[in-house]
């Protein structure tokens, strides 16, 4: 499979195999595989791979979203298709992952920050002023997902509330899985983030910020846990956030549970450690609580 990926790539002048180069294979939890192409010892091609899973649909989100945010997405190269394989090709970012050790770094940790507003401020401009006057399909799928659900008692009242708030706020596709695992540092310290599978599947104005801040809030429990404790407010400031996104606090604040319920149903067909663990969140919401 391996030799027909390469073939294909060159043959659609994606990526030159006639030229000395490597390759990294990385495998992941479901049915596809990764590869990223390097050449010079620098990332070039990424390719993701699979003769199981249909890629159709990942790729053409994959290309909205380097069109939405050419500062901050891979650039989409194309997709293409052989009998039962399919593949994806993006161009490779070479970065430093964001962990715990960046948020706490006087260095890079204001370069996540500024790279979050921006990414914030993207978006803003991206949504569009007036939504359907019913609730759009994505929360119909929702609101589906949670009629048998354990969670149903609490969840229909917030679905049911959020409906007709949607009508009043923007529609702005959200990357549906921003957190930290997704984001990256180029050297010249711009903010990449990756994994935009998901991207447009919801239009939620605020889930993309209950994502990010759900995932730093777990680094800084995980960092306290280790003795190492810091100030992520370096990176990571969510009043600046709100007001890059132009969402008011109050607003913000009954959006919470609503974002985290979808959030929960974008994760659907993940492990059963993430699905507990953002249930506990949606609970926490529901009590009145912060998580």
């Amino acid at each position: 499979m391996l030799s027909e990926v390469l073939a294909t790539i060159h043959a659609r002048g994606w990526f030159d195999t006639s030229r000395v180069y490597a390759k990294n294979i990385y495998l992941s939890q479901g049915a596809s595989l990764s590869m990223v192409l390097t050449r010079h010892g620098r990332p070039d091609t990424f390719v993701k791979f699979s003769d199981l899973v249909d890629l159709e649909i990942e790729a053409e989100r994959c290309a909205a979203a380097a069109r939405a945010y050419p500062d901050h997405a891979p650039h989409f190269v194309g997709y293409a298709r052989s009998g039962v394989l399919n593949l994806l090709v993006t161009r490779a970012v070479d970065f430093a992952a964001v962990t715990v050790d960046v948020l706490g770094s006087a260095q890079d940790a204001p370069a996540v920050r500024e790279g979050l507003i921006r990414f914030f401020q993207r978006a803003r401009s991206l949504g569009s002023p007036k939504q359907e006057p019913q609730p759009r399909p994505w929360w119909r799928s929702v609101h589906d997902f949670y009629r048998e659900h354990p969670l149903r008692d609490l969840a229909e009242p917030a679905l049911d509330e959020l409906g007709p708030l949607l009508c009043r706020l923007p529609s702005i596709p959200q990357h549906g899985d921003l957190v930290m695992n997704n984001l990256g540092i180029c050297d010249d310290r711009q903010l990449v983030v990756f994994d935009w599978e998901d991207f447009g599947a919801v239009a939620l104005p605020g889930l993309d910020l209950f994502t990010l801040e759900y995932s730093f809030g777990q680094a800084a429990d995980w960092a306290r846990a280790h003795g190492r404790a810091g100030d992520l407010s370096h990176a990571f400031d969510p009043t600046a956030l709100q007001e890059a996104l132009g969402l008011d606090p109050d607003a913000y604040s009954r959006l919470r549970l609503p974002c985290a319920l979808v959030f929960r149903y974008l994760k659907r067909n993940y492990g059963p450690d993430i699905q507990a663990r953002l249930e506990e969140v949606i609970q926490t919401l529901g009590s009145g609580k912060r998580p």
